[in-house]
């Protein structure tokens, strides 16, 4: 599948190599101190498409389709205040993309210990995400198992069972990963 998996090391020391494991390279981690350029780079190849869909009759701006997939470190290991970072993050990144069932379409993986879908491909459209990142409040807690929540991952871009809204095949599908890095088993 096209599957593309980028990472955020969060705090001030996150794992470089736990990352690089994840991404398969030291230029998919974006960092605080780089973010934009970051970023640009991280959605350069989506940009540029208008979708036109009745209402509203154009999307200004839009993205190239995309499921994007966030999978988000919640573990005790992170602590409250860089969890809110992480957060932070997200609601920055996601003003580079057009939010839109015909454009960007997003889903959100917590985890500490087990991971917990927070919510899928068809929860949410604009607007609606920024608050539902709010709601996630500083819920630290648990061991990182990354391998587990990027099981899950998995599962849901391959909706095997129909119900994560995840688009089929020809649309990229692309996750980021945010983390300290320090995961227990893998």
């Amino acid at each position: 599948p096209n599957i593309r998996i980028w990472a955020y090391g969060t705090g001030k020391y996150y794992a470089v190599n736990s990352l690089v494991n994840i991404t398969q390279s030291v230029d998919k981690i974006a960092r605080e101190t780089s973010i934009d350029e970051d970023l640009a780079l991280m959605f350069a190849e989506f940009k540029g498409r208008e979708i036109c869909i009745p209402p509203p009759p154009c999307v200004k701006g839009s993205d190239k389709p995309m499921d994007l997939l966030f999978v988000v470190d919640a573990s005790t290991s992170l602590g409250s205040s860089n969890f809110r970072e992480q957060i932070t993050f997200l609601k920055r990144l996601l003003t580079h993309a057009t939010i839109n069932r015909e454009a960007v379409k997003v889903a959100l993986i917590t985890y500490k210990g087990d991971p917990k879908l927070e919510f899928n491909f068809n929860k949410y459209l604009p607007g609606n995400i920024s608050a539902a990142l709010d709601r996630l409040g500083a819920q630290t807690g648990g061991i990182t198992e990354i391998r587990k929540a990027l099981v899950l991952a998995y599962e849901m871009l391959m909706n095997e069972n129909g119900t994560s809204g995840a688009r089929g095949f020809s649309i990229p599908k692309v996750v980021i990963v945010l983390t300290d890095g320090y995961t227990r088993n893998g």
